[in-house]
């Protein structure tokens, strides 16, 4: 038997052993990538920040527009509630992808973004709202394409820097091409919308990218200033943004116009107190306060749930951009 063992052994080809190391290291490895996560690690960390903001910014937009909905009055819940569970969804799927293989997605994600920031710009095909045209509707649900162009420019850049040597981000030309000239035309489609806020998040996701991947801070802080600048400068050049970004300094100035949102949403905190009046019971949220549901939420919450529970969601944001 020993014999035959050993005539059988020399058999199998150096090839085919080779072949089969390789197949249970790839199975290995895919049992590793997709072993449970611990709680108290970051990732375990990050997992659960995220979930509780996700749940209390449903419960929010549940309270803050349950009177407000057009046809249901949980019309605005369910879309969001629509789309946390889509998020849910990818988180499954991705959580168990190996993340190495979207290297290459960047590259052909961001002509079709760039495409989408120029159509949505051709009257009768983006929709125009409040001056600005930022959205494609679809039936019933709405997407903005600077939202794609986020993630097309993480890609993007992930790719070229890990094709890119970590000594050479000691030369910051090298290190800026062809990230520098991408963030200025994404930026430049975004901002004809118009779009400053997201222009901006575009500039920190860019500097971002450049500084985890080693740019030094030297090269990047004279950038980080003009880009500061000119965004500063694009502010103040538009009346209307203007009076919005210096209402708060004396928002009883124009109580009725530029300074209401400030006055209201000062209210509606007043009330609040150190705990809140309870979750629904907010005051504020019935036509006082403009877009309730959507950039001026943290009001009602801070109606609701009082000092204490705003600085815990603050706290809990905070904490995101730590384990980031």
């Amino acid at each position: 038997m020993a014999t035959r063992s050993g005539t059988i052994s020399s058999r199998v080809s150096p090839r085919r052993s080779a072949s089969g190391a390789a197949r249970r290291s790839s199975t290995a490895r895919n049992h590793a990538a997709v072993r449970p996560v611990a709680w108290s690690d970051p990732a375990g960390l990050l997992m659960t920040t995220t979930a509780v903001l996700v749940l209390v910014g449903l419960v929010m937009i549940l309270s803050a527009s349950l009177w407000n909905s057009e046809a249901s009055p949980f019309l605005y819940f369910n879309k969001q509630a629509l789309w946390a569970a889509l998020g849910l969804a990818g988180f499954f799927v991705f959580s168990r992808y190996d993340y190495k293989r979207l290297k290459g997605l960047g590259f052909k994600l961001l002509p079709l973004v760039i495409l989408l920031l120029l159509v949505v710009l051709v009257p009768g095909i983006g929709t125009n709202v409040g001056g600005s045209s930022r959205w494609f509707r679809l039936g019933p649900l709405s997407f903005q394409p600077s939202e794609a162009a986020k993630l097309a420019l993480i890609l993007f850049a992930a790719d070229v820097f890990s094709r890119k040597k970590e000594a050479k981000f000691k030369d910051f030309a090298h290190a800026a091409l062809p990230m520098i000239p991408v963030l200025g035309l994404l930026a430049a489609l975004v901002m004809l919308q118009p779009d400053l806020g997201t222009t901006s998040l575009l500039g920190f996701i860019g500097f971002g990218m450049l500084f985890v991947a080693g740019a030094r801070v030297r090269h990047l802080l004279p950038f980080g200033l003009a880009g500061g600048g000119l965004a500063l400068g694009a502010a103040l050049f538009e009346p209307y943004r203007r009076a919005r970004i210096l209402a708060f300094l004396n928002p009883w100035a124009d109580p009725l116009n530029t300074g209401y949102h400030t006055i209201q949403s000062l209210i509606a905190l007043g009330s609040g107190g150190w705990f809140g009046v309870g979750l629904g019971a907010s005051r504020q949220k019935w036509t006082y306060v403009p877009n309730a549901h959507t950039d001026f939420i943290i009001a009602i919450l801070g109606e609701e749930m009082g000092l204490l529970g705003t600085l815990v969601i603050v706290g809990l944001f905070a904490f995101l951009a730590y384990l980031g």
